[in-house]
C-alpha cells in the first residue's frame, strides 16, 4: 500500500464513521482527544474536515458514494442509539471506539479490493501491440516510446508486432484484453479509416477503446520518378490533367497511409491518377525507381535513401509545417493544393474502462517522453515528430478521422471485401 491509497482508505473509513455513529464534530474530537491513541484519531479528524486527499480526488460526495455500498456498517448507528439507553458515556465511548476501529478494518479491505490494483500498478510487464511489421516506420517509432516507458514506469514494457488485416488482427487482440493496464495499442491512420474500408469489423473502434494519448506524427514526400518531366506540384498536375488516366501511383496497399494520402491529393486536386497497389513498400520503391510507376507518397524512412541517393525526385511534404530533415522542400499545400494536410499519426489507446488512475498515470508518463530532448533527436532522424495530448483531445481527434475518411474513401468508392 503507498501513502495515496492509505490516505483514501483513511477518509472514507473516517467520514463513514462519522455519519455511522451519528456524532456531531464536537463529540467525534471529545472521543478523539480522551482517547489513548489520540494521534491516530486525530490524524482521522483532521482528513475529515479536510475532506481531500493528497494525490487522490476523494471528494465527499465520492466518498459517500463508496461508503454507501457498505450498507452492513450503517447499522452501527442503530446499534448506539440502544447503547446510550443502557451504558455509562464512557462505555458507549468505548463501544464506538471499538466499532470505529472494526468500521476501518472492513473499509480497508472493500477499498483495497476496488482500488489496490490501480494505486500498485504496473506491477507486472506491460505488452504495447503494435499492428505493423517490424523495422517499419510505426515499429521503430513504438519501439522508443516502449523503451522510455519502460523507464518511466520502471516496469518491462514488451512490443508485441501483430500484423494482419490492416492492423484490425493486432486491434481486435488489444479490444478484448482485460481493462487492467497490462495490454496497450499503438493505434495509427489504420485505426480510423477502417471503419470506412470494411463492411464489419470486429470491435468498434471508438466505444471498445479508451485514449492515452497522441504519441507521435510523421509526414510522407511526395515523391516522383526521375523520368517524369516535372519539377513542382503545379507542374504534376498541369500534367496529370493533360492527360488523364495515364499516370499511376504506387502504395503498399489498399487503405495504406501512401494510399491516403494520394486518395486526399486526388480529390482536393481534381485528378485521376490511377492506382497501383503493391505487397510492400520496397516493392514499389523499385518499381518507382524503374519508371514503371510515376508517383508514390512514401514515409521519410523509406524515402531518405533514395532521396539522397537521387533515385527519385521529392516534390513536396505533406505535413502542414516543413519538415527539419527537408528544410528547404515546401509543403503540398505551398506547392499549390491550399489545405492539403497528411500525416502519419500514432497514438496509445488502451481496452475500455480503463481505471482513471492507470489513464492519468500513463498520460503523464506519455508527456515527460514527448519533451524528452533525446526521444526528440530519435524521432526527428526518420522525420517524425514526438506528441502529445489529453485522452478527450486524442478521442475527440480520432472521432472527427474516422468521419472525415468515410467521406473520402466512401466518395471514391475504396473498400475492402
Amino acid at each position: 500500500m503507498n501513502y495515496e491509497q492509505c490516505e483514501c482508505i483513511v477518509t472514507i473509513a473516517t467520514f463513514s464513521a462519522y455519519h455511522i455513529f451519528l456524532l456531531d464534530k464536537a463529540r467525534l474530537s471529545a472521543l478523539l482527544e480522551s482517547n489513548s491513541r489520540c494521534s491516530l484519531y486525530r490524524s482521522l479528524l483532521w482528513r475529515l474536515t479536510r475532506k481531500t486527499c493528497r494525490g487522490v480526488s476523494c471528494t465527499l460526495p465520492l466518498v459517500q458514494s463508496r461508503a454507501a455500498r457498505l450498507s452492513p456498517l450503517l447499522r452501527f448507528g442503530d446499534k448506539i442509539k440502544e447503547a446510550h439507553a443502557r451504558y455509562d458515556t464512557n462505555r458507549v465511548h468505548l463501544f464506538a471506539e471499538m466499532k470505529i476501529l472494526q468500521s476501518i478494518s472492513m473499509l480497508y479491505c472493500a477499498c483495497y479490493a476496488v482500488t489496490g490494483h490501480a494505486q500498485a500498478y504496473p506491477n507486472k510487464p506491460i505488452r504495447l501491440i503494435v499492428p505493423y511489421a517490424a523495422g517499419g516506420n510505426g515499429d521503430i517509432l513504438a519501439r522508443v516510446d516502449a523503451q522510455m516507458l519502460a523507464e518511466g514506469l520502471r516496469q518491462q514494457v514488451v512490443v508485441d508486432n501483430r500484423v494482419g488485416a490492416n492492423g484490425i488482427i493486432g486491434t481486435d487482440l488489444c479490444a478484448k484484453a482485460p481493462p487492467d493496464g497490462y495490454t496497450l495499442l499503438y493505434a495509427g491512420n489504420g485505426h480510423a479509416t477502417n471503419p470506412a474500408l470494411y463492411d464489419k469489423l470486429p470491435y468498434d473502434s471508438i466505444k471498445d477503446f479508451d485514449a492515452i494519448s497522441l504519441v507521435a506524427s510523421s509526414p510522407l514526400v511526395l515523391a516522383v520518378t526521375n523520368s517524369l518531366p516535372v519539377t513542382s506540384v503545379k507542374e504534376l498536375i498541369a500534367l496529370a490533367k493533360a492527360q488523364p488516366h495515364r499516370l499511376t501511383f504506387a502504395t503498399a496497399g489498399t487503405g495504406s497511409s501512401g494510399h491516403l494520402s494520394a486518395i486526399l491529393f486526388n480529390t482536393m486536386a481534381g485528378l485521376d491518377i490511377l492506382h497501383v497497389p503493391y505487397r510492400s513498400v520496397s516493392q514499389a520503391t523499385t518499381d518507382l525507381i524503374s519508371g514503371q510507376i510515376q508517383v508514390m507518397f512514401p514515409s521519410f524512412t523509406s524515402a531518405l535513401p533514395h532521396l539522397k541517393a537521387r533515385r527519385v525526385r521529392a516534390l513536396a511534404v505533406t505535413s502542414a509545417q516543413r519538415s527539419a530533415l527537408l528544410p528547404d522542400m515546401p509543403t503540398v499545400a505551398e506547392a499549390g493544393v491550399a489545405g492539403y494536410q497528411m500525416t502519419i499519426w500514432n497514438g496509445i489507446l488502451a481496452p475500455a474502462h480503463l481505471p482513471k488512475p492507470i489513464v492519468a498515470r500513463l498520460n503523464a508518463q506519455l508527456q515527460t517522453i514527448a519533451n524528452d530532448r533525446d526521444v526528440k533527436e530519435r524521432f526527428a532522424s526518420i522525420g517524425a515528430d514526438p506528441d502529445h495530448s489529453t485522452p478527450e483531445a486524442l478521442n475527440a481527434f480520432i472521432k472527427l478521422e474516422i468521419a472525415k475518411w468515410d467521406k473520402l474513401l466512401r466518395a471514391a468508392g475504396v473498400r475492402i471485401d
